[in-house]
C-alpha cells in the first residue's frame, strides 16, 4: 500500500504547480497516517521478533470476497469464528458511491473505476481459486486481503474527482465512519457478554450422530469464541483450538524433527518438571482476572517447564511461594522458570508497555483530525473566508 502511495505521490509531484505545498500536505497526512495506525504497526514490528512458523494452508476459494458477505459486514454482525472484516462494508458503500458517480469522473478515472470492479471480480468466488491451492499463490491465504488495496485506488479516484473533491463530502465520511466504529463496538460488547460458556459446547467426539443437523448446531459453535471457567482450563481440547502452526514460535532449528511432537504436549497442556512429565492429576490451573495459577498437590522444585507459548515481545511476571523470579524460553518455546520448593506458580502475562502509549496516540490523533475537519467545516461557513484551512 505504500508503494502505490509512493507512486501516486510521484505523479501528484510531477504535475504539481505548488510542490512545497503538496510536499506540506503529504507529510501532515503522513503523520496523521502513522498516529492512527500507529499501535497496529507497533504490534506487528514487536510480534516479528518471535519469527512464527509456517503459514497454514487454507482453501483460497473460502476466503473471497462476496456480495453476502459485504452486506453481512454493514449488518451488526456478532464475533464469530472465520469474521467479516467491516472493511468489505465499507468497500461495498464505495462502490456504490463510485456506480453513482461514475459519469461524471474524467476519462482516465472511469478506466482505474473499470480495474477496480475488475480486481474485484478476481477476489470473488467466480475466479478460479481451487486452482491456485497448491501455487506459491496460496501464501496469501485468503483473496479478500486484496480488499485495501483495492480500496486504496478507490479512495483515490472518489477525493480526485472534482465532483467530490470537498470539505463536505471528506466531513461526511469521517463522521459515517466514526458510526460505523460506534456501532461495531456496541456489536461487539454485546456478543462477548452474551458468548456460550466452554463446558456447554459439544466435544465432536461425544457427537453420536455427526449427520443429526440437531447436534450440530452446538458443535458448529465449538471452535469459535466462549467464556472459560477453571474447567475449561483444565481440558485438554479448550487448548486445541489454537494449534495453527503459524502461531507457534518458530524452533531455532530449521525442520526441527520434534516441533510437531512439543506442539502436541503444550495443546496436550503437559507441564514439565525437570524434563519429565507431571501427571495431569498432580496439579490445577486456574484464573484469576488477568492470573493463570498453577497449584501443585506436592511441593515442586528445579526447572519447571509450563505450558505457556512464550513471546519475545510479551511482558510475563512470574510468582512462586518465594516471590518473583525470573523466566526464560524452554525448548518447546514455552515459559520456563526455576525455582526452590514451591506449591504455586502465578503468571501473569502483558502487552508491552509501548501498545499502551500507541493506543493513546492513535485514539488522541484520530480524535483531533476529526475536531479540525469539523472545525475547518464550521469556519469555511463564517463570511471570513480567510479563516479557512487551504
Amino acid at each position: 500500500m505504500v508503494g502505490i502511495l509512493a507512486i501516486y505521490f510521484i505523479y501528484e509531484f510531477v504535475k504539481s504547480p505548488n510542490k512545497l505545498v503538496l510536499i506540506f500536505k503529504t507529510v501532515i497526512a503522513a503523520v496523521i497516517s502513522m498516529l492512527l495506525s500507529l499501535s497496529t504497526l507497533i504490534s506487528i514490528l514487536s510480534l516479528s521478533k518471535n519469527h512464527l512458523s509456517t503459514v497454514q494452508a487454507f482453501n483460497l476459494a473460502d476466503g473471497t470476497l462476496t456480495l453476502e458477505s459485504m452486506i453481512h459486514s454493514l449488518t451488526n454482525p456478532t464475533i464469530f469464528g472465520i469474521a467479516t472484516p467491516p472493511i468489505y462494508g465499507v468497500l461495498l458503500l464505495t462502490d456504490i458511491l463510485l456506480i453513482l458517480n461514475v459519469k461524471k469522473f474524467s476519462a482516465p478515472a472511469k478506466v482505474v473505476t473499470g480495474l477496480i470492479f475488475a480486481t474485484e471480480f478476481m477476489i470473488s468466488p467466480y475466479f478460479p481459486w481451487k486452482l491456485l491451492n497448491d501455487t506459491p499463490i496460496a501464501m496469501i491465504q485468503f483473496p479478500g486481503r486484496l480488499v485495501p488495496f483495492i480500496l486504496i485506488i478507490a479512495t483515490m479516484v472518489l477525493f480526485t474527482s472534482k465532483h467530490l473533491n470537498n470539505l463536505g463530502f471528506l466531513v461526511a465520511i469521517i463522521v459515517g465512519s466514526f458510526m460505523l466504529t460506534m456501532s461495531y463496538q456496541t456489536s461487539n460488547f454485546v456478543a462477548k457478554r452474551d458468548f456460550p460458556n466452554f463446558k456447554d459446547i459439544k466435544n465432536i467426539d461425544n457427537i453420536d450422530n455427526p449427520h443429526d443437523m440437531k447436534e450440530f448446531e452446538p458443535l458448529a459453535k465449538y471452535d469459535e469464541s466462549t467464556k472459560i471457567g477453571n474447567d475449561t482450563l483444565s481440558k485438554p481440547e479448550f487448548y486445541r483450538l489454537h494449534s495453527y502452526h503459524e502461531y507457534i514460535p518458530q524452533t531455532a532449528k530449521k525442520n526441527d524433527p520434534d516441533v510437531d511432537k512439543n506442539m502436541v504436549s503444550v495443546n496436550n497442556h503437559e507441564l514439565l518438571v525437570n524434563h519429565q512429565k507431571l501427571a495431569s492429576n498432580s496439579f490445577k490451573v486456574t484464573h484469576k482476572n488477568d492470573q493463570l495459577i498453577y497449584t501443585f498437590i506436592k511441593p515442586q522444585t528445579g526447572a519447571i517447564n509450563l505450558p505457556v507459548w512464550y513471546y519475545q515481545n510479551m511482558r510475563y511476571t512470574i510468582t512462586t511461594d518465594h516471590g518473583s523470579i525470573t523466566t526464560s524460553e524452554s525448548y518447546r518455546h514455552t515459559l520456563q522458570v526455576k525455582t526452590k520448593q514451591t506449591k504455586q506458580i502465578t503468571v501473569n502475562i502483558h502487552n508491552p508497555k509501548i501498545m499502551t502509549y500507541a493506543n493513546f496516540l492513535a485514539i488522541t490523533g484520530w480524535l483531533i483530525s476529526l475536531l479540525l475537519l469539523i472545525g475547518n467545516w464550521v469556519l469555511s461557513k463564517l463570511p471570513t473566508k480567510k479563516l479557512v484551512l487551504k
